[in-house]
């Protein structure tokens, strides 16, 4: 075959998509053979700026806008993060001598603040950073900071964005880069609706303007914009917007967050459309496909919901700030205050979430699989009605006992001062666990793992209730010791001489077999911490619950991240000759038919005269060679470490389960307030209002707009007295005179065609 060069044929070359002119003032860029930009050529800013569109229209790809401008891959995708991040401003040519920030510009801050000036136009003004502009307002936000709720004094040099201290996990707070779309009025302690930009007249359905001023980098979040509608599905949505208006969610999100920077989606509307997924079942971001994103806009008040590209992007990007803790952290405190319980009694419990991916990741044991699994463990802490507080994730899958001092640091910020009281099951139940819990000023109630058993004539003749139910005896009490034993570097157990006084709590069951209780609380009576210990069931009931119509185990993020070097765990060819050296010992007490138990590993390979005839006999040689293995392993054993370090493992990343568990633990509570107004209007006993919710939320209904009202109109349900009930909890709703978030419209809630008694 002959080449094109034998046969001089010229192929041409391939067009270039992308192509830069200048003439030495003027910079013109093409995309294929259409002028996009025009632009002075000493001006750096629209030289990036051009960059950074090209690459977020899909004009260009990072590859062909680097070769052009003449940079790196790195600097592209830097120019993109700043143009996000804080708009077109941190485009500008920073190079040269750092500003010194004088006291004449500090005041020139102040005074840009105190007129409305958001942070990225008075560091455009000053021709400064942004990032010095927030330095000098965070000093000055201290006081107003003070007299919100859940602000720690201490606290405050972690919570700065800027704090060299990079340990943000344990922040009680984090104070936001810029609160310029969501301000405190302090005089009446309401806050005030967002305002990201002029509010401008325009087609609800048709946001193209407001997609360009985002992309300009002027709007920081679009603003919810509804048009009359006679049928839009999931109208009832707005039933849980409606008390999410009330809650707060929202103004803890931007306490934390501040912006997303400049972006069509900005932070309310993400948050929000996780709350909406959340209540409509829609488990995780892949199933938005299955859904229309123009209905789902209407309830957002936008031309469109975000993409599934667009979800996890806006997660991956909250994600890096690693501040998901610090919300919860508020957001637990404002539930347990809103609780106002007398007793400061929280509930643990771990959940191991199973991972199916190519990672290696540790096994633990999974008591809701009753089987060894790959995955990860999380503590919960509810309050006793089951309303979940906080998630606090662990690296390796440490035991509770383990875990314990870190959840008590936690939950001891919810508790304002008072004296917290932990309850838990046997995963936590031992002498050193309840030594560490007296040693913190704190109490617990769990049961007894090893008890010993009470005689049946001690139980005084009931009958007594207990959550209801009746039982034949009343509790024994009694006050035991338990003895203190601390792990040894090689992972064994030593007895020390200390003990532990505990009050023992004894409930004779129906079957005559006995529940023992342990606990610190004197002040309770027998009965008391029986109810208490038994209505565990809500945290169980919580976290069955939230994993099938939440998905709670869902990843929003894949991939996973190598465990520090500090965790250590079981070392895997430790374990595997003690599985060895357990078989090798049943093969040679089977032979000999003798119990295990009784014979030590000397007496299995060199026997007494009980065995001699055995080694004589048949099995002789099987024996020797049974007993010279246990030798042999025996001797590689003493050669191993029992733990090693789990640097080599890899460990899901736990700040998009955070983030992800905020909203659902939102949506769960929102969900709870409807249930029980719909409970009260009810008087049901077979406990259903939340399936009735879930199915209102997704009822249909009719939009009308005014200059200062939402009016939903729901239709009528399926049945008269659904459709009652449903009436009852919109009449709630509407004396509650909630406003959609990010607006100044009231929300009225109505049925349609709804007569009374019919």
């Amino acid at each position: 075959m002959l080449k094109h060069e034998e046969l001089n044929i010229e192929l041409p070359h391939p067009p270039r998509t992308l192509e830069v002119r200048s003439d030495g003032v003027e910079c013109v860029i093409y995309t294929g053979g259409v002028m996009r930009f025009s632009f002075p050529l000493a001006d750096r800013t629209a030289w990036r700026h051009a960059a950074v569109m090209l690459y977020l229209t899909g004009a260009a790809t990072q590859l062909d806008i680097a070769r052009e401008w003449d940079v790196s891959t790195r600097s592209v995708n830097g120019w993109v993060r700043v143009y996000r991040e804080e708009g077109i401003v941190a485009l500008g040519d920073r190079r040269g001598r750092p500003v010194t920030i004088t006291d004449k510009i500090k005041r020139s801050i102040v005074a840009c603040r105190e007129n409305g000036v958001d942070v990225n136009e008075t560091a455009r003004r000053l021709n400064i950073s942004t990032g010095s502009v927030c330095e000098v307002l965070y000093g000055r936000r201290k006081l107003i900071d003070a007299s919100l709720p859940g602000f720690d004094e201490s606290s405050e040099s972690k919570s700065s964005p800027y704090a060299a201290d990079d340990n943000r996990e344990e922040d009680t707070e984090a104070v936001a880069e810029q609160r310029d779309d969501h301000e405190l009025d302090t005089e009446t302690g309401e806050t005030q609706p967002c305002t990201d930009g002029p509010r401008t007249v325009m087609d609800p359905l048709d946001r193209s303007v407001d997609r360009i001023l985002a992309r300009l980098g002027v709007l920081q979040d679009a603003e919810p914009i509804f048009a009359n509608c006679e049928r839009v599905e999931f109208a009832g949505s707005f039933l849980a917007i409606a008390l999410l208006g009330r809650d707060t969610f929202i103004e803890n999100v931007h306490r934390v967050y501040g912006s997303m920077g400049a972006a069509f989606y900005g932070l309310r509307t993400v948050f929000i459309t996780l709350f909406l997924m959340a209540v409509l079942r829609i488990k995780n971001a892949e199933q938005v496909n299955r859904h229309s994103v123009l209905k789902l806009g209407r309830i957002l008040g936008l031309d469109r919901c975000p993409s599934v590209r667009t979800i996890r992007r806006k997660i991956k990007h909250l994600c890096f700030r690693q501040q998901a803790m610090n919300l919860m952290n508020l957001l637990g405190k404002a539930r347990f205050e809103g609780a106002q319980i007398p007793d400061a009694v929280l509930y643990v419990d771990g959940h191991v979430q199973c991972y199916y991916g190519k990672g290696r990741l540790g096994k633990t044991f999974s008591t809701s699989r009753n089987c060894v699994v790959s995955g990860i463990t999380d503590y919960w802490v509810n309050l006793g009605d089951g309303t979940p507080l906080l998630c606090i994730p662990t690296e390796y899958n440490a035991s509770m006992v383990k875990m314990l001092p870190k959840i008590l640091a936690h939950a001891g910020k919810l508790c304002g001062g008072r004296k917290l009281t932990v309850v838990f099951d046997r995963g936590g139940s031992s002498a050193a666990c309840y030594e560490k819990i007296i040693a913190a000023d704190c109490d617990f109630i769990s049961y007894n793992k090893n008890p010993k058993a009470v005689a049946d004539e001690l139980f005084e003749n009931g009958p007594v209730t207990i959550n209801g139910k009746q039982y034949a005896h009343a509790p024994y009490e009694r006050e035991i010791a338990l003895a203190v034993c601390e792990r040894k570097a090689n992972g064994t157990y030593r007895k020390t001489k200390r003990t532990v006084e505990v009050r023992e709590v004894v409930v004779r069951r129906d079957d005559d077999g006995q529940t023992a209780i342990v606990t610190s609380r004197r002040d309770l009576s027998a009965a008391r911490v029986a109810e208490t210990i038994f209505s565990r069931w809500t945290q169980e009931n919580y976290l069955k619950y939230t994993i099938e119509e939440y998905d709670l185990d869902h990843l929003c993020i894949y991939g996973t991240e190598k465990v520090s070097a500090e965790i250590d765990h079981p070392n895997p060819e430790y374990v595997k000759l003690e599985k060895t050296i357990r078989s090798i010992r049943q093969q040679i007490a089977t032979i000999a038919r003798v119990q295990l138990d009784d014979m030590t590993d000397r007496q299995l390979y060199r026997p007494d005269e009980r065995f001699r005839n055995l080694h004589a006999g048949k099995n002789g040689k099987k024996l020797r060679r049974l007993g010279e293995a246990l030798r042999q392993t025996r001797a590689l054993m003493a050669n191993l470490p029992k733990r090693v370090s789990a640097e080599d493992w890899d460990r899901i990343p736990s700040e998009s389960r955070l983030l992800t568990n905020v909203v659902k633990m939102t949506a769960y509570f929102i969900e709870g307030q409807l249930a029980q107004i719909v409970k009260a209007h009810w008087g049901g006993v077979n406990g259903n209002e939340r399936g009735m919710v879930a199915a209102f939320l997704k009822s249909s209904g009719s939009l009308e707009v005014t200059d200062s009202m939402l009016r939903i109109t729901l239709e009528r349900q399926a049945t008269p007295k659904l459709t009652s009930l449903l009436k009852c909890l919109c009449d709630e709703l509407t004396v509650c005179a909630s406003t959609y978030p990010g607006t100044n419209l009231r929300m009225v809630f109505d049925v349609d065609n709804y007569e009374e008694g019919k």
